[in-house]
């Protein structure tokens, strides 16, 4: 099997382990980090970030206006046709007090 067929969810590997743009799509999707990046700065600034913890304890009603570092990557993926678990774990590790 091809290193770029294993499906690292399947033999639970954690995210913060795989290896950066291992294939093209990979590479394509760390050229828009820069946006995701920046989208994160924004919803911090405004105080719009929650962690994950903080996004399970409101789950309803105010947490619904603000964002979590994976609604951001799925945004921004979902928009350009990217790897969401590559530019989730680069914005995990950028931001880790938000992963």
């Amino acid at each position: 099997m091809p290193a770029s067929d294993y499906n690292h969810y399947r033999h639970g590997h954690h995210p913060a382990t795989w290896g950066w743009a291992s294939r093209a799509a990979d590479s394509k999707t760390l050229v828009a980090l820069p946006e995701a990046i920046a989208t994160v700065e924004d919803a911090i600034h405004c105080g719009k970030l929650l962690s994950p913890f903080e996004a399970m304890a409101l789950a309803c009603g105010e947490a619904r206006e603000k964002e979590t570092l994976y609604s951001i990557a799925l945004k921004i993926s979902g928009r350009q046709d990217l790897d969401l678990d590559v530019l989730l774990t680069a914005l995990s590790q950028r931001f880790p007090g938000y992963a």
